[in-house]
């Protein structure tokens, strides 16, 4: 195997006030990114009875090895991650944090620098109820706001609430029984997460997603950040091994 890192070409890490988020699909071919997998992805992806659920993961998994390769000047493969409490991933002994959120065929992978990153991408579920999940989990106003949305717009005001706690919560590596009924305002805001005994304080903000879906992203820390939103298009690499990207900066959170 080439020693060569493959993915964006030598990207700078993030400044500790900033998020590379990148938008990319699970549904292209999977042939390209399972030679770059872990050996415990590669388990975890052969555990998996569904085809399409089995190429997605390779996909996701992969893609995300490529875009951390250069920011760590390491093969994607040999990209240390480790788990960390409660589950969160995390590149082990360097200051790049990540994390990775995907719904059906859409994904996000979020980067940041010397602040833990959360990020959240979700689209309607069959057979949930919002209003009746909100009443049940979520905080009284925030259930009132789900119930007087109007039908057509309850599924988008049940998922920028949903998003918003599990972006948050990720980001500082609680579980999410833990926030479901944490109060995460509007806009860009400070939210405090009930992490074990503790709690920890972080930001978080809504994002731009494809329609249908609903996202947000938070990073551990009071402080404003920026998010330079990137799109990986598989489907546009030259040589199958690098990916055409697209940047777009987006102001201060």
């Amino acid at each position: 195997m080439s020693g060569r890192a493959h993915g964006p070409a030598r990207a700078s890490a993030p400044a500790w006030h900033e998020v590379h988020l990148w938008h990319f699909s699970l549904d292209v071919a999977a042939d390209g990114f399972a030679g770059v997998l872990s050996p415990e992805e590669e388990a975890r992806r052969d555990r998996l009875a569904d085809v399409r659920h089995r190429n997605r993961f390779t996909v996701a998994h992969g893609v995300k090895r490529r875009i951390l390769g250069p920011y760590l000047s390491t093969p994607p493969r040999r990209v240390p991650i480790e788990t960390g409490r409660w589950g969160k991933p995390r590149v082990a002994g360097d200051e790049v944090t990540f994390s990775l959120s995907h719904a059906g065929g859409a994904a996000l992978l979020a980067v940041s620098r010397g602040r833990d990153v959360g990020v959240d991408i979700e689209r309607p579920r069959p057979g949930l109820d919002p209003p009746r999940f909100a009443a049940r989990y979520f905080r009284p106003e925030e259930s009132r706001q789900v119930a007087s949305a109007a039908p057509a717009l309850r599924w988008a005001s049940f998922l920028a609430l949903w998003t918003r706690k599990e972006a948050s919560v990720k980001a500082v590596g609680a579980r999410l029984g833990q926030a479901l009924s944490l109060p995460v305002g509007r806009g860009a805001c400070a939210v405090c997460v009930p992490a074990g005994p503790t709690a920890a304080q972080c930001r978080v903000d809504d994002i731009a997603v494809r329609p249908g879906h609903a996202g947000a992203v938070a990073l551990v820390g009071p402080g404003p950040f920026r998010v330079v939103s990137r799109t990986w298009d598989a489907a546009g690499a030259v040589d199958g091994t690098a990916a055409a990207v697209t940047e777009v900066p987006i102001s201060f959170r």
